[in-house]
């Protein structure tokens, strides 16, 4: 519960201390400085090519179901570990996923396995530039999700999916329909994931060009739930994906600035660095260099993004 608490509230670094301690008191070797996280990431990289040297990534949704208790409890705090490691150390987020991975082969998967199914694909995509096996598991993890019917599960891995490996091979708009369905079983279970659905959906859409009343009807939406949740980060990336509709309608006073009498781009900015919360940062830049380009201010275009 402690676990869940901080990742919706923004505490990425109590998530990731209180998690690695309960993983050693379980006897799962983790690692408790950059060194070891490294050298333990290697390691897990060659069982999982040593794996799949015998394995087919689609097989997986036929194998045995975990049984190990311990293993079982590890899965489950690796899982929610995982968007705070996202967050904070892409290493640490490596190594995370790629354990749900290696244990889900070698014990069963149990009821979080397609959780890390998805995570892992999306580094070995991104990350090692093996997009397809990557998009592989992630297909994995939706598939068995359906097949074993964790309805708890949904909004976790249409987010994962949906939000950062489909468009590997389908066009954005084929992720709305898996979007909806994430984020309705997310407001009914109170996932956290929730809140990145409503970052990678209006992300997307405007991403896609859609008319921007649209978006900013769909940003009220999820600024109304995030407000009630208290998710002041995932709040501010809302604001910011608003007051950029509010540019391009011509209602900033200054063309080249999100900023208005009810938002400070800068602050919004300053509370991203201080929580570490590297989406919202990246957001920023990717406004500020289109903004730039749009108004065909080239030059400083290129500064956000460098």
């Amino acid at each position: 519960m402690r676990l869940v608490f901080y990742d919706n509230t923004g505490k990425y670094i109590a998530n990731i201390k209180v998690g690695s301690e309960a993983l050693k008191e379980l006897g799962l070797n983790w690692p408790n400085n950059n060194d070891e996280l490294l050298a333990q990431l290697e390691l897990e990289l060659q069982t999982y090519r040593t794996h799949l040297q015998t394995i087919k990534i689609a097989d997986l949704i036929d194998a045995s179901a975990m049984q190990d208790l311990e293993i079982m409890a590890c899965m489950q705090i690796l899982m929610n570990m995982t968007g705070p490691a996202y967050f904070t150390d892409q290493d640490l987020l490596a190594l995370t996923a790629l354990k749900m991975v290696n244990l889900s082969i070698q014990y069963g998967n149990s009821d979080v396995s397609p959780h890390g199914y998805a995570f892992w694909g999306i580094i070995a995509g991104s990350r090692l530039e093996d997009y397809e096996a990557g998009y592989e598991f992630g297909k994995l993890a939706i598939d068995l999700n359906e097949k074993l019917n964790n309805f708890k599960l949904i909004c976790k891995v249409s987010n994962l999916f949906a939000g950062l490996i489909g468009h590997w091979r389908s066009h954005m708009r084929t992720n709305v329909p898996i979007f909806i369905k994430g984020y309705q079983a997310g407001i009914e279970t109170g996932d956290i994931y929730a809140c990145y659905i409503a970052y990678n959906s209006l992300l997307q859409k405007i991403l896609m060009g859609e008319e921007l009343t649209s978006v900013l009807e769909e940003s009220y939406k999820y600024t109304e739930y995030l407000l009630k949740i208290k998710n002041q980060v995932f709040v501010e990336a809302q604001r910011m994906c608003q007051h950029f509709a509010f540019n391009l309608q011509g209602l900033i006073e200054d063309k080249f600035s999100l900023s208005s009498d009810s938002f400070n781009e800068f602050q919004c900015m300053q509370m991203g660095q201080e929580s570490q919360f590297s989406p919202g940062i990246a957001l920023y830049r990717t406004l500020k260099a289109q903004i730039f380009y749009l108004y065909e201010n080239y030059t400083e275009a290129l500064k956000p993004l460098s």
